[in-house]
């Protein structure tokens, strides 16, 4: 079990997983391992500032934005994300469920300062970028062996 006063996620793991999990680009769902899950949904609560409160409509317009960085359409909806956010207690709602609030400790519980401005948006673009690279090589490389094979 992780100690509870260090942050779980540093920078560096942060990008690995991300990197593992958009290798094939856009999630089609939510992460299944824990952890997984666990750094995708403070990496949402990121995406909030401290100490603000926001309305449902704000909480769902920001989760509206980010999540199509990193799933693919129709995958999981923002109502969905947010209740895992509450869940979790990376979001605070109040009594009446209208008003949220990042919960700051929680979220240092999870990620350092570092790992909250980890992209997963970036790492992917890298990922597909690297991936066209490849293709580009392969096709050269594929190219050259047919000119040479050829009379």
């Amino acid at each position: 079990m992780t100690d509870p006063k260090r942050p779980r996620f540093k920078a560096d793991d942060a990008r690995q997983v991300f990197a593992r999990l958009l290798r094939g680009g856009r999630l089609h769902g939510l992460p299944t391992r824990q952890t997984d899950l666990e750094l995708l949904l403070a990496i949402a609560a990121a995406q909030f500032a401290p100490r603000r409160g926001y309305a449902e409509r704000e909480v769902n317009a920001l989760l509206k934005a980010w999540l199509p960085l990193i799933l693919t359409q129709h995958a999981v909806d923002h109502v969905t994300v947010r209740r895992y956010l509450v869940d979790y207690g990376l979001l605070r709602r109040d009594a009446f469920g209208s008003r949220y609030q990042l919960g700051d400790r929680e979220l240092d519980e999870w990620l350092t300062a570092e790992a909250r401005s980890v992209d997963p948006g970036a790492i992917l673009a890298e990922l597909a970028t690297a991936r066209a690279e490849r293709r580009t090589q392969h096709e050269r490389s594929k190219s050259q062996r047919e000119e040479k094979a050829s009379p």
